[in-house]
């Protein structure tokens, strides 16, 4: 992302994947797409299959989601460096000001 100009979002992240979805499926034929998440990207991928099927009508051929997590916050409260003073306003408070709850469990 450092070369990108912006900031990075939820939402930004979710477009870029669809992108990419949309650059395959043109190259791909008649082949399967399969969205793979690992960790905060479970939450990219779980957003991107449900705006396919929300906003497009298609059917993803598969998601697979690595070491997924219910969302963000709820995740940070099981990691020991969240414990230190100032994690949840750092990083949590910042992450939902910019729009990045990655809801997997919503989704």
């Amino acid at each position: 992302y450092g070369d990108s100009s912006g900031y990075p979002s939820e939402n930004g992240f979710t477009t870029d994947v669809l992108a990419l979805y949309d650059w395959v499926k043109a190259r791909s034929g008649n082949s399967s797409i399969i969205f793979w998440g690992h960790s905060m990207g479970t939450g990219i991928a779980t957003n991107a299959a449900r705006k396919l099927q929300e906003e497009r009508g298609v059917q993803v051929d598969a998601v697979v989601l690595e070491a997924p997590y219910t969302n963000i916050r709820d995740a940070a409260a099981h990691i020991p460096i969240t414990k230190f003073p100032g994690f949840e306003y750092l990083i949590l408070d910042s992450l939902a000001l910019a729009d990045m709850f990655f809801c997997n469990d919503e989704k």
